[in-house]
């Protein structure tokens, strides 16, 4: 038996599924992922499904967010464990990826009070906020990076085919694209990898391409004065990506 195996066997038998509901999520007494499993000892394909997972448990609404304390531990690890070299999280892009995962994962709540007014629970504060349009515009070069139809600026490499023409209700003849969820479905179609799949199954049942569409120009074109209430989400999807780059790389697939 494999560790995905293993760790799905595991979810059922502790949770009685494969993921816990909003009062299990709370439940204190109800052991955690991090309290059964060391995440630097899993295999890169269970810690993207340890991402998935948290996402449908504490992040499948927009703005909404609950923690057992798992999702900050995940994204604690996928900084520590981010890496050059990496398809899409390389050379320049590589640092300030790692500071917004930190920022997500350290994000926290301010106060007035004196002990919060130092420089360090200031950035840590308003951190999530910053870190939120970063990651949005690198999941979005995520989603070009690893398309058939697009460059990684967003140009039409590749004749889309008149259903996907109709999925991404793209213009006749478009030559290219600026939209997130039009980059997103793009990536998705007929997208037979791993990763594509469940992609797929976390857009049918959260509404992804919705959500990233509501979120793009208030997040991007400063109408939102926070949008750090999406970072953790952001975050996790862009944690599945890189552990599967991790397989990739690590297997010497070209």
């Amino acid at each position: 038996m494999d560790q995905i195996d293993r760790f799905n066997d595991w979810r059922q038998q502790e949770w009685g599924s494969s993921q816990r509901d909003t009062k299990q999520v709370l439940d204190l007494q109800l052991i955690r992922i991090q309290d059964a499993w060391r995440i630097e000892e899993l295999d890169p394909a269970v810690q993207s499904r340890i991402a998935e997972v948290l996402i449908l448990e504490s992040t499948s609404h927009m703005g909404s967010f609950i923690d057992s304390g798992d999702v900050a531990w995940c994204l604690h690890h996928f900084g520590r464990k981010l890496r050059g070299g990496i398809g899409g999280f390389d050379g320049r892009r590589f640092q300030p990826f790692k500071s917004a995962v930190f920022l997500v994962a350290n994000s926290r709540f301010s106060s007035m009070s004196p002990r919060d007014l130092d420089d360090e629970n200031q950035i840590l504060a308003g951190g999530a906020a910053v870190a939120t349009p970063y990651l949005f515009a690198q999941l979005e070069h995520l989603f070009r990076l690893n398309s058939r139809y697009l460059s990684v600026d967003g140009t039409v490499v590749r004749q889309p085919p008149r259903q996907l023409v109709n999925k991404a209700k793209l213009r006749a003849h478009q030559a290219r694209v600026s939209q997130i969820k039009q980059a997103f479905v793009m990536y998705k179609y007929r997208n037979t990898s791993n990763l594509g799949r469940r992609l797929r199954r976390l857009d049918e049942k959260l509404r992804i391409t919705a959500r990233l569409s509501l979120l793009r120009n208030p997040a991007m074109h400063g109408e939102l004065a926070d949008a750090g209430f999406e970072s953790k989400f952001l975050a996790l999807m862009c944690a599945m990506f890189y552990y599967t780059e991790v397989i990739i790389v690590d297997s010497g697939t070209p």
